[in-house]
């Protein structure tokens, strides 16, 4: 789930903005209400013609990538959606190799904060 006034719902708000004319885009913000094989992501995109879900996107950082990557290891084999997690950019790295650990197959984003709180660019890997 996405709290309200964190960097994280910053990153969310425009990821939503980036692929909301192609796809139809959930999320959950403030409470977990959108599902995919039985975990709540950040963003579910699904295709806008005929609702199946095409990525599973989680954004974290620092410590919080480590656990999301164990919370999706057991599900990624059976999830009917491409998972992304989505990091700041200085921390790509070290979130590929915990993954590579885990065995979780997954693809990567990256993000850049401004220095006002804003988000410079989003990038998908």
């Amino acid at each position: 789930m996405v709290e309200n006034g964190t960097e994280q719902l910053a990153v969310v708000k425009v990821i939503q903005s980036m692929l909301a004319s192609h796809y139809t885009v959930v999320s959950n913000i403030a409470q977990e209400q959108h599902h995919i094989g039985g975990f709540f992501p950040d963003i579910i995109v699904m295709d806008k013609d005929n609702g199946n879900a095409l990525f599973a996107i989680e954004v974290r950082k620092n410590g919080q990538v480590s656990h999301c990557i164990q919370q999706w290891k057991s599900v990624t084999p059976h999830l009917p959606a491409t998972l992304y997690i989505v990091v700041p950019e200085a921390e790509l790295e070290n979130a590929q190799a915990i993954a590579a650990v885990n065995g979780l197959k997954a693809k990567f984003g990256t993000y850049k904060m401004k220095s006002d709180g804003g988000v410079a660019n989003v990038n998908f890997l």
